[in-house]
């Protein structure tokens, strides 16, 4: 399975993106992650199958019906790309019983 890192700008916050990708992620099978940035974009990072990967891409491409997706940016990484925190807490979180996390704020 390969891992993706997508950021995702527009009208993404205030709008419900991050708990729609979550459902959406989790229905499809994704494991990962979908943060806040600073820059008002939204991060996600993301493993799962093809199939699964290109149904959570369509739908950030578009977001929940309030937002606004202006540009996408997607790029297949590798664990070792993450920072060492998210690295930890990306293999540490995803454990079956937590398919798809939303970090707080901040």
């Amino acid at each position: 399975m390969k891992i993706i890192r997508v950021r995702v700008r527009g009208r993404v916050h205030g709008v419900f993106f991050r708990q729609s990708t979550r459902e959406v992620a989790k229905r499809a099978g994704v494991i990962g992650y979908t943060r806040n940035m600073a820059d008002a974009s939204v991060e996600i990072v993301a493993t799962g199958s093809d199939e699964a990967l290109s149904i959570l891409l369509d739908f950030v491409g578009r977001g929940p019906e309030r937002a606004r997706v202006d540009d996408l940016e997607v790029a297949e990484i590798s664990l070792e790309h993450l920072p060492q925190s998210d690295r930890l807490i990306f293999v540490e979180r995803h454990l079956p019983d937590k398919l798809f996390d939303i970090w707080p704020d901040g």
